[in-house]
């Protein structure tokens, strides 16, 4: 009978590692399903700007997308899957990165919320170095104080931190 006892007890607990271990897989499977819809939206924003500019995708998944002497990049590693307007779904920060022939162009973030499964652009950050973090909805982010040509862009000295948040659907910098 003890070994019985034992028996169920370690089936218990097996039961409930896998469980709990597969709770999680599916997160992580459903923010990776997130982060590639957003990444395609990101995508087609920038053939739509390009009008249809070249596509090139390296080993590490970075998406370069050039039309003449201008490319951009979309890093899907760098994009941040996190809860932004004020319904319970899932959104996404695409960071895209514009060069041209002499470097560094412009520095986006494309905010997409997430609607019936679908990502959709919704508000384009164009002042923001880098995001820091969303934390209860709010987006922390770095802003320069000088321009992207300067060769102080982004240092510590030339930085800001800016929050903006979601209100009554639109994004808004809070002052």
């Amino acid at each position: 009978m003890l070994k019985i006892m034992r028996n169920l007890t370690l089936l218990t607990i097996l039961t409930i590692l896998v469980t709990a271990g597969g709770g999680c897989s599916n997160n992580k499977s459903s923010g990776n399903r997130l982060k590639e819809q957003a990444v395609a939206s990101a995508r087609e924003h920038i053939l739509e700007i390009t009008r249809n500019g070249d596509v090139t995708v390296d080993k590490e998944g970075i998406i370069t997308i050039t039309a003449g002497r201008i490319s951009y990049l979309i890093d899907p590693s760098a994009v941040l899957i996190e809860e932004i307007n004020e319904d319970p779904l899932k959104d996404a920060i695409v960071p895209v990165t514009g060069f041209d022939d002499g470097g560094m162009l412009a520095k986006k973030h494309l905010i997409m919320i997430n609607s019936d499964n679908a990502m959709l652009l919704d508000t384009v950050l164009t002042d923001v170095v880098r995001i820091l973090k969303v934390e209860d909805g709010v987006i922390y982010a770095e802003l320069s104080k000088v321009s992207m040509d300067s060769p102080y862009y982004g240092c510590a000295e030339c930085v800001e931190i800016a929050s903006y948040r979601f209100r009554e659907g639109k994004l808004e910098k809070i002052e």
